[in-house]
């Protein structure tokens, strides 16, 4: 579907007139003939095509609700969407019970300013998209019940994560690299319960110092729970049976 302009784009995008797309550079011709997004540019600046790829990953004809999705340029009216004050960016997605079944594209990590992303309750499988860990915007990411898989990346890098919420998966590995003050400095929500995980409890949890809830109830989770846990003045809530 392509977008249709209806705004005027930031002082440093540029509008493709032939694809009739914003890009970060000015190209002259479009990078396929379905003008999926700007020759040499990422599709940053088509949130429009990056909500459509994920209503046809996810077998939207089948979702409980649509409700106008498809409309081109209409983006900011589409069911479980809310737009910017310029209705020119995606800032939430919620999508939760919504009969959504099938994997997330990898266009959705390179959503700009995307804050919040609710997808709970649906049949999503496969892995984390690449660059998932890296989004600098998001604030709240809620799936739990869903049947993601995949293991918590190397490297962390969610500077404005306030609630991560990913109960009842399939994602594994250690949590190493996610409980630590370089990773989500200002967490304050986590449930990762009911997750094949492995390791050690970090003991690098305790430099999370604005964490309220922490849920890592039956996972695989070893080894002691730092003796420094104290710490965490702030802890209200944490759920720690069946490691």
């Amino acid at each position: 579907f392509p977008l249709a302009i209806r705004h005027a784009p930031p002082s440093n995008i540029y509008l493709d007139v032939t694809c009739n797309k914003f890009c970060r550079s000015l190209p002259t011709w479009c990078a396929t003939t379905t003008c999926q997004y700007c020759a040499g540019d990422t599709p940053d600046y088509c949130p429009e095509d990056i909500l459509m790829q994920l209503y046809t990953a996810t077998a939207g004809a089948s979702w409980t609700r649509k409700d106008n999705w498809g409309i081109q340029g209409g983006m900011c009216s589409y069911y479980g969407i809310t737009c910017d004050a310029t209705n020119t960016a995606v800032t939430h997605i919620n999508l939760d019970t919504n009969n959504l079944v099938g994997t997330l594209p990898s266009t959705l990590a390179t959503m700009p300013g995307i804050t919040r992303l609710y997808l709970s309750e649906n049949d999503i499988s496969g892995a984390f998209p690449s660059g998932f860990w890296t989004l600098s915007s998001l604030v709240e990411f809620k799936c739990s019940a869903c049947s993601l898989t995949g293991m918590i990346p190397a490297v962390v890098s969610m500077p404005s994560l306030f609630s991560l919420v990913l109960t009842a998966n399939s994602i594994t590995g250690s949590l190493a690299p996610l409980l630590t003050s370089t990773a989500i400095p200002n967490v304050r929500d986590i449930r990762l319960n009911d997750n094949p995980l492995s390791g050690t409890f970090p003991s690098s949890v305790v430099t999370l110092t604005s964490l309220h809830y922490l849920g890592i109830s039956n996972t695989g989770i070893s080894g002691t729970i730092p003796p420094n846990i104290g710490l965490l003045t702030n802890l209200k809530t944490f759920w720690v049976s069946q490691l």
